[in-house]
């Protein structure tokens, strides 16, 4: 038979429940070198601390347990009640009735899922991430016009020799990864003349980088060489 522990936390000084709370039921006799069972405060101060029938009998092979609690704020201890208030099989039904002082510093936190998974995206070119791009967008430019580019546009055969299979992390806003989040990285107010979300540096052989102009602002940047490489003078927020 299932045993479940209930209980109630209040908060000792304005006598009102105590939410987002951890209980924790601690074997009195020592056998186990971690608690045994663990529950959280729901809006009411009420909580439920669950043994199946066969994690039960595991846990009590050969005593009848004496619990007791330990309630905690996060990670810090509010109340260890060993020498005062603890639970027996042989009144399971009784309700556990426990008052601490909650400080005033003291914070609720909930939990959140973030659901990721890794994908693969085939054919993915850095310069043209869309075929078809809503305006205003515009992709395969080079508004710096380099060599071959004097039209500010990047060929389709460089385009296709930058592709390649790019493997992402996509986060979903559900368990069964069906709606993925759109939200952008970076909010386009970006008070700057270029914004980037990341960028990747190829510093040629005893080069060094002095300086990242004030007008790109980047969260990310990633250097990848061979040699030796020293950043100075770094500009970026």
């Amino acid at each position: 038979m299932d045993i479940d522990i209930k209980g109630k936390i209040t908060n000792l000084e304005k006598e009102t429940p105590a939410k987002d709370l951890r209980v924790e039921a601690w074997d009195s006799e020592g056998i186990h070198e971690q608690y045994v069972g663990f529950g959280i405060t729901d809006d009411n101060g009420q909580f439920v601390i669950h043994f199946d029938e066969y994690y039960y009998r595991e846990l009590f092979v050969y005593h009848q347990p004496s619990l007791y609690f330990k309630v905690y704020a996060g990670e810090e201890l509010l109340l260890d009640t060993q020498n005062e208030i603890v639970w027996k099989p042989t009144d399971p039904d009784v309700e556990i009735e426990i008052s601490v002082f909650i400080p005033p510093f003291f914070f609720t936190l909930t939990d959140r899922h973030v659901y990721l998974k890794i994908e693969r995206i085939e054919n993915y070119s850095p310069v043209n991430p869309q075929d078809k791009a809503a305006p205003p967008r515009m992709y395969k430019r080079d508004c710096m016009r380099n060599a071959g580019h004097e039209d500010g546009l990047i060929p389709e055969a460089e385009v296709e020799a930058r592709s390649l299979t790019a493997i992402v992390y996509r986060e979903y806003l559900d368990a069964g990864y069906l709606i993925p989040k759109t939200n952008k990285l970076i909010n386009s107010s970006t008070p700057t003349s270029m914004s980037l979300s990341s960028a990747i540096a190829y510093p040629e052989p005893s080069s060094m980088c002095t300086h990242i102009p004030d007008s790109i602002f980047t969260s990310g940047i990633v250097i990848r060489s061979r040699i030796p490489f020293i950043p100075t003078d770094w500009n970026t927020e």
